[in-house]
């Protein structure tokens, strides 16, 4: 063996894995049509992630204000509760909590009603 097959060998060069890196396929170039589509696709695929995210962005602020309005009703309630109790102790002054929301429940839906048909 030669010095120079030596140096070679410690080196970790050796003659057939240049072969192989010279005969690989060379990429081929994008046609202007090519580049039209490529660009189309990333403009439709960018669209359709916006407008997913506008959706749950909208779900999000929908959920939101049913919680909001919920919350609100219940502490209206629990006003309404301790409003109902009496603070002297009489007993002939009852209020039926569960009365006061059905017709709490039956105004909502008359408002309701007079909204749609406005």
């Amino acid at each position: 063996m030669s010095e120079w097959e030596e140096d070679s060998a410690w080196e970790g060069i050796e003659s057939g894995t240049e072969d192989i890196r010279l005969s690989a396929k060379r990429s081929e170039r994008k046609t202007q049509v090519q580049r039209n589509k490529i660009k189309r696709r990333k403009e439709a695929e960018r669209q359709a992630k916006m407008a997913a995210d506008i959706k749950r962005k909208n779900d999000q602020v929908a959920e939101h204000k049913k919680i909001t309005k919920a919350l609100a009703e219940k502490e209206r309630f629990r006003s309404l509760a301790s409003a109902a109790v009496p603070s002297d102790g009489d007993d002939s002054s009852e209020v039926c909590l569960d009365c006061a929301i059905v017709v709490e429940g039956r105004r909502d839906e008359e408002e309701r009603g007079s909204q749609s048909s406005s």
